[in-house]
């Protein structure tokens, strides 16, 4: 009710379990609540019609979170689309909205805007406006600076006045971590970042792993080294 005092617990119902594990995540949608866990264990709907917890039969292998958008739940998951669940008429309906090429591999949270756009937050690919559709439209917001808190060894040239982070790896046995992290370089106030996510097509930068190491000349030339896949001389992109 929504005139119930609820700082009075005799108005508290307490209902009975969804499933056999608990629930960290909770939403309610049109007088109905859904229930779910991190990772596993699926999606329940509890409806004070029914009486009872359904299963919604959803595959949310690696659910990361659960939001409200409209009258549907919007679900991302790890590795997975973004897909919608909305019940209608008695049937649970599911719907997919982002697929896992544009979502990303970690989308941990999203939202749906107004325009019927969303807003995306991928652990590796940051914070993104989807528009959905046959060629879904992609626009990034990033805040200059490097494109991982990953860091092995720091290069400061005095005279170019130029900082490079090298984001490799090597572990205390000498073994190759094969990070793909590459360097972050810091030039006239501004950061650009020089990794194979950033720059996807080998002409323009080479598939190496675990840069952690580098050195500049007199001329600025600018070489790194590999752990692993040997020396790079590097001028700029291509």
């Amino acid at each position: 009710q929504s005139n119930a005092n609820l700082l009075d617990y005799r108005n508290w119902k307490q209902l009975p379990q969804a499933g056999s594990q608990s629930r960290q995540l909770l939403n309610t949608v049109n007088g109905r609540v859904y229930a779910a866990n991190y990772r596993n264990g699926g999606v329940y709907m509890y409806s004070a019609r029914t009486a009872g917890w359904q299963y919604t039969d959803m595959n949310v292998s690696g659910l990361l979170r659960t939001r409200v958008t409209g009258s549907s739940l919007l679900v991302l998951c790890e590795d997975a689309d973004v897909r919608q669940l909305t019940y209608r008429n008695g049937r649970f309906e599911e719907a997919l909205l982002i697929p896992k090429a544009t979502a990303g591999q970690y989308p941990f949270d999203g939202l749906q805007n107004s325009d019927g756009s969303y807003y995306i937050a991928d652990y590796y690919l940051g914070f993104r406006r989807i528009v959905p559709g046959a060629t879904p439209t992609v626009e990034l917001f990033q805040p200059n600076g490097p494109d991982s808190p990953l860091s092995f060894s720091i290069l400061a040239d005095a005279r170019s006045n130029i900082v490079d982070i090298f984001g490799g790896l090597y572990s205390d046995r000498y073994r190759p971590e094969g990070s793909k992290g590459a360097f972050y370089e810091y030039n006239l106030g501004q950061w650009a970042n020089y990794t194979q996510r950033a720059l996807p097509a080998t002409s323009d930068f080479p598939k190496l792993r675990d840069f952690v190491r580098g050195a500049r000349t007199p001329d600025g030339t600018l070489y790194v080294a590999s752990f692993g896949d040997g020396l790079v001389k590097w001028n700029g992109v291509g």
